[in-house]
C-alpha cells in the first residue's frame, strides 16, 4: 500500500467525520472538495480559515455606536481610590475600603459583566459616571450618580441604602446588568436574578456609566467583562467585550479536525486494535494500522497546530472551545489509560514553543480553576467532578504535570482551589433537610448520627467522598517519587519545593497570597491522606529491604529534632522556642556541631547536570526538550531521599494547620454560638408567652412575630451546622487531627530530650498547632470516649506540666 493511499484514507475518514452542519447541498460538495494530498492540507486550512472570516464585519454596531474606550476592558488602578492591587487574575482590597472604576464606560444598549467571589464580606459592586469622586469612606453607591448591591450586608446603595437581594457566598458570580435605553440596574446571582434594584437612572446626553467595584480590606475578586465566555449570560445584554465569535467559529473549525487526528492516533497507537475506541468508524479503513500513519499524523498536526496557536492567546478560545474538546475526549475515571487527552498533549508539547506551550497551560488552567471553583454546587456535584477528572487526565502527562508544578501551580494558579469543596447555599441544604427537623435534632454530639437517618444526607456524603477522592488522586499524580528516572527531578520533589514556598507566602501577613481558612482546611484533609499513602508505601518498601525495626508507619511519624537545627528545612525566620535562631546557634554552638556531625543533608546531590544530556542536539530538541534542557538549570536539586522529602512534606502540613485549619474552626464556632443563641432567645420567647395576659393581644403577636423570625434562623443555622458536621467535623475528619496532634506530640517530646536543642523548635509547633488541635478535638469535634483519647489527654496535662518551668522556652504563648 503507498503512501499516497494512506494520506488519501486518513484524509478521507478525518474530512468524513467532521460534524455536519447542514446536509444542503453546498456543504455536500464542500465534503467532496476536501484535501487528497498533504502537499494541499495546509492551502486547504487557510482558505477554509479566510471563508470563515469574509462575513465578519471588523467590530459590531453596538460597539462602535454605544460604548468608549480600549477594546480590553480593565479596572483603571492609576486612579484607585485606597489601594487595589492586582495579581495576575485577581484584585484585592489593601486599603480600608478601595475604590477603582473601569477604562471604559457605556451610554446606550443593555450591558453586563461579572464580579467572581473569592471572599465574602463587604463590597459594592455596580456602575458610575465619571463625576463620581470617591474616597477611602465614599465607594460605589455611596453618590448621587453611582449605584452598587452589597451581598455582604443584603442592601442596595444610591446614598441611600435598603434591603436588596441575598446574602453572598465566596464562589459565587453576581452579574451587574444596565439598560442604558430604560434607565434601570440589576444584578444577578449565580444566574438567579435578583429583580430591578434601581429605576429611573439618569441616562441620556452627557451622561455615561463606569463598571465600578468598592472593596473592604483583604477582599478578593476577579473581574470578566467578557474576556471569558460569561458563566451566566442574559438575554439581550452585552458583555462590555465584544464576543470574538470570528475566533470561535474559526478554533471550533480547526479543533473538529484536530479531534479526528487524535482519535486516529489513538487507534494507530493500538496497532488497530482499536482498544476502547469505536471499532464500527474504522473498521472499513485497510490502511488505518500501518507504520508510515504515525508521520503523516504528525504532519497534519503540525499544520493544525500552526493555525491554532495565535488564536489559543486568548482565554475565550481555551473556555469556549479547547475545554469542550477535551471534555469530549476525557474518560471520567480514574483508571482509564486517558490516551486521547495524552495524545493531544504530545501534540502540543511537539509542535509549540516554549513561551506559547506555557501560556496555553497558564490559560488553560487557569480557565479549570474558575470552571471548578465558580460552579454553582448541585447535590451531586456532577459539573465539579468532570472538571477534576479532566484535570487528572491532564496531569497523567508527565511533562505536562512537571511544568505545571515548575511554573503554573501556586505561582499563576491557584491549586488549592481544585482542593477545595464549597458549601451549599440556604436553598440546597433545603432539599437536603426537611423543614421542622431543626426542632428536634439539637444534641450536638450525636448530630451525625442523626443526620446518617436522612437518605438525602447519607447520599450527599457518598458524592462528596467521590469528590474527596478524585481531589487525593490529584494530588498523589502531583507528589510522584517514581517519574525521577528518565527525566530528572522528580514531580514530588517540585511539589514540595513550591509548596515550601507556599507556606512561606501564607504565613505572613499579606492579603495577596493568604487564602480563606476553608480552602485551607480542605487542602490539609486532602495532602494528609495523600502523604500517609506516599509514607507507608516508602515504609512497607524499606521494612522489606532492611527488616521491620528499619521502617516507621505512619501512625508513629514525627519530625526529627535534627531537622530543626541542620537549615535544610526553611522556617521563614519563625521564632524558635528559645528565641532567636541566631543566638541559639551561637549560645548552643557546640550542641549543633555535634548534632550536624551526626545528621545527613536532605538534598543529595547524586544528580548529573541535565545539560549533559542535550550536548550537540541543541538544533534538535523540541518544545519537551527545551523545557526539561531549561529545567536542569532553574532548579538547585534533584532527588531528595524518600524519606527525607517526605518528612519535610508533614512538617508542611504541621504548618498548614496553623496557616488556616484552626481559624476556619473558630469562623465555623461561630455559627455554632449564633445557633446557641437563637435556642436561647426562642426559650425566653416561650417563657413570656406562658406569661403574657390575655389582654395584651399586641405584645403577644409581636412576640409571635419574633418566634417565627427566630425560628426560621434557627433552621437555616443548623442545617449549616448539619453540612459542618458532615464535612468539617467528621468522624473521619477528626481521624486526620488525631494523626496531627500525635505526631507533633512525638516531635516535641523527643526534642525535648535531645537536650538544647528543644529550644530550635519553632515556637507554633508548641505554643499554637499542639495546644489548638488539642482544643480542637476536645471543643469542636463530637466527644469521643475511647482509648486514645484518653491517652491523648495524658499525655497533653503530662507534658505541659512538666514544662511550665523549662527554662529552654522563652516565649511561652
Amino acid at each position: 500500500m503507498t503512501a499516497t493511499n494512506n494520506v488519501n484514507d486518513l484524509l478521507t475518514h478525518i474530512f468524513t467525520n467532521l460534524p455536519k452542519q447542514q446536509d444542503n447541498d453546498e456543504n455536500l460538495n464542500e465534503r467532496r472538495l476536501f484535501p487528497q494530498q498533504l502537499n494541499d492540507f495546509g492551502e486547504y486550512l487557510d482558505n477554509k480559515l479566510n471563508d470563515i472570516a469574509t462575513p465578519f464585519p471588523k467590530s459590531s454596531f453596538e460597539y462602535e455606536e454605544n460604548r468608549i474606550g480600549p477594546s480590553t476592558t480593565n479596572l483603571n488602578l492609576y486612579s484607585a481610590t485606597g489601594i487595589v492591587q492586582c495579581t495576575r487574575f485577581d484584585y484585592t482590597g489593601i486599603g480600608s475600603f478601595n475604590t477603582a472604576r473601569a477604562d471604559v464606560c457605556v451610554f446606550r444598549g443593555k450591558w453586563q459583566y461579572e464580579v467572581l467571589l473569592e471572599t465574602r464580606g463587604v463590597m459594592q459592586f455596580g456602575w458610575c459616571t465619571i463625576k463620581c469622586h470617591f474616597s477611602q469612606e465614599i465607594g460605589v453607591g455611596d453618590t448621587w450618580t453611582s449605584f452598587s448591591y452589597d451581598g455582604g450586608r443584603i442592601r442596595k446603595w444610591n446614598v441611600q441604602n435598603s434591603k436588596y437581594g441575598d446574602s453572598w457566598l465566596a464562589g459565587d458570580i453576581i452579574s451587574c446588568l444596565i439598560d442604558c435605553d430604560e434607565g434601570t440596574i440589576s444584578f444577578k446571582r449565580n444566574g438567579v436574578d435578583l429583580g430591578i434594584a434601581f429605576e429611573n437612572v439618569p441616562c441620556g446626553k452627557g451622561v455615561a456609566y463606569f463598571p465600578a467595584i468598592s472593596l473592604s480590606q483583604n477582599e478578593r475578586i476577579k473581574i470578566n467583562f467578557g474576556s471569558r465566555p460569561f458563566r451566566h449570560p442574559t438575554l439581550n445584554y452585552l458583555p462590555i467585550d465584544e464576543k470574538p465569535q470570528l475566533s470561535i467559529e474559526q478554533a471550533n473549525f480547526l479543533f473538529d479536525i484536530f479531534e479526528q487526528v487524535i482519535y486516529l492516533g489513538k487507534y494507530q497507537k493500538f496497532n488497530g486494535s482499536n482498544k476502547n475506541t469505536n471499532s464500527l468508524k474504522f473498521s472499513q479503513i485497510r490502511t488505518m494500522s500501518d507504520p508510515k500513519n504515525d508521520a503523516i499524523l504528525m504532519i497534519i498536526a503540525q499544520q493544525i497546530m500552526e493555525r491554532l496557536c495565535p488564536l489559543l492567546a486568548s482565554s475565550y478560545i481555551i473556555q469556549q472551545c479547547f475545554i469542550p474538546m477535551l471534555l469530549r475526549l476525557n474518560h471520567e475515571s480514574l483508571h482509564s489509560e486517558h490516551t486521547e487527552i495524552s495524545l493531544c498533549l504530545d501534540y502540543l508539547w511537539a509542535f509549540l514553543q516554549s513561551n506559547d506551550l506555557l501560556n496555553i497551560l497558564i490559560q488553560l488552567f487557569h480557565s479549570l480553576n474558575i470552571l471548578y471553583f465558580f460552579e454553582p454546587i448541585q447535590l451531586t456535584f456532577d459539573q465539579q467532578r468532570q472538571y477534576l477528572y479532566l484535570l487528572y487526565s491532564i496531569l497523567k502527562h508527565e511533562d505536562t504535570r512537571k511544568l505545571s508544578l515548575e511554573s503554573i501551580f501556586f505561582l499563576k494558579v491557584k491549586l488549592p482551589l481544585f482542593i477545595d469543596i464549597k458549601p451549599p447555599d440556604s436553598d440546597l441544604l433545603k432539599q437536603i433537610i426537611p423543614d421542622g427537623w431543626a426542632k428536634k435534632k439539637l444534641n450536638m454530639n450525636d448530630l451525625e448520627r442523626d443526620l446518617s437517618c436522612l437518605s438525602t444526607c447519607r447520599k450527599l456524603k457518598d458524592d462528596l467522598k467521590s469528590l474527596e477522592n478524585i481531589q487525593i488522586e490529584i494530588l498523589k499524580l502531583l507528589l510522584t517519587p517514581s517519574d525521577v528516572l528518565q527525566h530528572p527531578p522528580s514531580s514530588k520533589f517540585l511539589f514540595i519545593t513550591k509548596f515550601r514556598l507556599f507556606l512561606k507566602e501564607n504565613l505572613s501577613d499579606s492579603p495577596l497570597h493568604n487564602f480563606q481558612p476553608g480552602i485551607i482546611r480542605n487542602f490539609f484533609h486532602r495532602l494528609l491522606h495523600v502523604l500517609e499513602y506516599y509514607w507507608n508505601q516508602y515504609h512497607e518498601i524499606k521494612s522489606f529491604d532492611e527488616g521491620h525495626e528499619s521502617s516507621l508507619p505512619f501512625d508513629a511519624a514525627y519530625v526529627p529534632s535534627q531537622k530543626f537545627i541542620d537549615n535544610n528545612f526553611d522556617y521563614f525566620n519563625l521564632q524558635r522556642l528559645g528565641g532567636v535562631q541566631s543566638h541559639l546557634e551561637k549560645e548552643y554552638s557546640a550542641d549543633v556541631k555535634r548534632a550536624r556531625s551526626l545528621g545527613t543533608s536532605f538534598l543529595s546531590r547524586a544528580f548529573s547536570d541535565q545539560s549533559s544530556r542535550h550536548d550537540g542536539m541543541s538544533d534538535l530538541v523540541n518544545g519537551r526538550d527545551r523545557y526539561r534542557h531549561q529545567l536542569g538549570y532553574n532548579l538547585k536539586s534533584p532527588n531528595a531521599t524518600g524519606s527525607e522529602s517526605l518528612t519535610e512534606l508533614l512538617d508542611g502540613l504541621i504548618l498548614l494547620y496553623h496557616v488556616g485549619v484552626h481559624k476556619h474552626y473558630l469562623k465555623v464556632a461561630e455559627v455554632i454560638d449564633s445557633l446557641r443563641e437563637y435556642n436561647e432567645s426562642l426559650t425566653d420567647i416561650d417563657n413570656k408567652l406562658m406569661n403574657c395576659r390575655d389582654d395584651c393581644p399586641e405584645i403577644r403577636d409581636e412576640l409571635l412575630r419574633s418566634k417565627k423570625i427566630f425560628e426560621q434562623q434557627t433552621e437555616d443555622l443548623t442545617r449549616k451546622i448539619a453540612w459542618i458536621t458532615m464535612h468539617v467535623f467528621s468522624h473521619e475528619k477528626r481521624r486526620d487531627i488525631v494523626i496531627l496532634h500525635r505526631c507533633v506530640y512525638r516531635t516535641l517530646q523527643i526534642a525535648s530530650e535531645a537536650g538544647n536543642l528543644f529550644s530550635f523548635v519553632p515556637e507554633i509547633y508548641l505554643n499554637d498547632i499542639y495546644l489548638n488541635t488539642f482544643t480542637a478535638l476536645n471543643v469542636y469535634y463530637p466527644t469521643e470516649e475511647s482509648g486514645i483519647s484518653r491517652e491523648m489527654a495524658g499525655d497533653f496535662v503530662q507534658f505541659i506540666a512538666n514544662h511550665m518551668q523549662d527554662t529552654r522556652i522563652v516565649n511561652s504563648g
